[in-house]
């Protein structure tokens, strides 16, 4: 059946087009494959990426690498296989809201990433969510829970808290 899916497919795009479509496909896989602990979770989480590229109309290749980007980050900080899916959709629709170029979008994704992955949003990260990802600032800063527990702030005191250190991955995680 998958053969002549393939044959099928071949034949209607080109073999070219359709081996560069499985390595695209393969190559995704792997990724998600690398942030996952199980073929069950694997196959789920595919799923709900699919579901969160449908939702917020960007394409699943965008998704998969932000989700594994995202996973690879927040894996050290306890963040839960729940939570990163959820943030890949929060972000996907911030960045579609933002209105960013596809190049802004990118940097802004790299940058969030290395954020997660370093612990803290500040600095080069903090500046370039500003300048390429205005709506994904505008939820964090909305969501952030201040340690009073008083939840949201001004996106000039999202700005003081990033350069104060305060901005931690779980903090923007349950932002």
């Amino acid at each position: 059946l998958v053969k002549n899916a393939a044959l099928s497919f071949a034949a209607a795009f080109g073999i070219k087009e359709t081996l560069q479509a499985i390595d695209s496909y393969k190559l995704l896989e792997a990724r998600i494959k690398l942030v996952t602990s199980s073929t069950s979770e694997q196959v789920a989480v595919q799923q709900k990426l699919f579901d969160i590229a449908t939702k917020t109309r960007s394409s699943y290749e965008d998704t998969v690498k932000l989700y594994a980007k995202i996973a690879l980050s927040a894996k050290d900080y306890g963040v839960s296989q729940r939570e990163i899916i959820d943030l890949t959709q929060t972000v996907q629709q911030a960045i579609k809201l933002s209105g960013a170029t596809a190049a802004e979008a990118s940097s802004g994704v790299l940058q969030f990433a290395q954020a997660l992955g370093s612990g803290k949003l500040q600095g080069d990260e903090l500046k370039s969510l500003f300048e390429n990802s205005s709506r994904l600032v505008k939820a964090i800063a909305d969501g952030y829970k201040d340690a009073n527990g008083k939840i949201g702030v001004t996106i000039g005191d999202l700005r003081k808290l990033g350069e104060q250190g305060k901005l931690t991955t779980s903090s923007i995680v349950e932002a």
